[in-house]
């Protein structure tokens, strides 16, 4: 079988397996899968003239539900909710030259928006930014070429991920059959730290991941990092507050927990606020889960 025929088969067999996903609000879903995935099916069928295995009713109701989304807290003008339109720019498609000024303003230093390819790659064709255009690059590069050859020691967009297999191997109880490994992984990330990396910092759940799991391993961090997710501040400034992410959020308390901070009012503070919403977020799912079984 053709390579092409085989990928477009796959494509149209993703469409018809995920439609349903968008009418089911206890189906998990990707941030912003309600206006991205409606815009890639709008793309289909008008620009491409595509027959797609979907009710065509049930088309019309997605894009209807994706305007809705979009409109949605438009009267909020926050940065929070700026940076949300910015991380799902692919659903965007050709909006205003101001939507896509405001979706530039996320712009990392390596190019990307907020280290989404696909942002990254919708903006790019879109405005033909260098920039997104050199992020790309990198990412096929990165895939493709041998990492023991030149290749940096710790890539920013590998900071989450290794923060998480830490903290993993710590929780299992058995990093002490890497410890070497730990060390390597915990002296890059402190460095990156130092060095104020956006990665780290521009990133609510990285930011509580990297201080905790780096103050409890004996690297000096200073709990002053999280004035600029002070509970107010959360809440507008952050895509993660704009969306109410209970797992941002949880991270934040765990940190705001940790040995050895007492007496710090920032971080007694974020242990009030984010202890506060998870007590309520906890009760408003189990209360959703009820009227389901109901």
């Amino acid at each position: 079988m053709p390579r092409r025929v085989h990928t477009a088969r796959t494509a149209l067999a993703f469409v018809e397996a995920n439609s349903s996903s968008l009418a089911d609000s206890r189906q998990q879903t990707p941030i912003g899968f309600d206006v991205v995935f409606p815009s890639m099916i709008q793309t289909c069928v008008r620009d491409f003239n595509l027959s797609l295995p979907i009710d065509a009713a049930h088309v019309e109701n997605m894009i209807r539900d994706r305007e809705i989304a979009l409109v949605t807290g438009q009267n909020r003008d926050t940065r929070g909710r700026n940076a949300y339109l910015a991380y799902i720019s692919e659903g965007i498609g050709n909006s205003s030259t101001r939507a896509w000024e405001t979706a530039m303003k996320f712009q990392r230093k390596n190019g990307s928006l907020l280290n989404s390819p696909s942002a990254t790659a919708a903006a790019f064709v879109r405005l033909q930014d260098a920039g997104a255009l050199r992020y790309l690059q990198s990412l096929v590069h990165n895939n493709t070429a041998d990492h023991a050859v030149g290749a940096p020691a710790v890539s920013p967009h590998q900071i989450h991920a290794r923060l998480c297999l830490i903290d993993a191997v710590e929780s299992l109880g058995i990093d002490r059959h890497f410890v070497e490994e730990i060390q390597t992984s915990l002296d890059e990330i402190y460095k990156c730290w130092q060095q104020g990396e956006e990665e780290i910092f521009l990133d609510a759940t990285t930011c509580a991941m990297a201080f905790r799991i780096l103050r409890l391993n004996g690297r000096q961090v200073t709990p002053d990092v999280f004035d600029r997710f002070a509970e107010g501040r959360f809440w507008t400034d952050t895509m993660e507050g704009y969306l109410k992410d209970k797992k941002a959020v949880l991270e934040l308390h765990k940190a705001a927990r940790i040995n050895g901070c007492h007496g710090s009012t920032i971080l007694e503070s974020q242990q009030m606020w984010t202890a506060k919403f998870l007590t309520q977020k906890d009760k408003q799912e189990e209360e959703e889960e009820e009227e389901v079984e109901q």
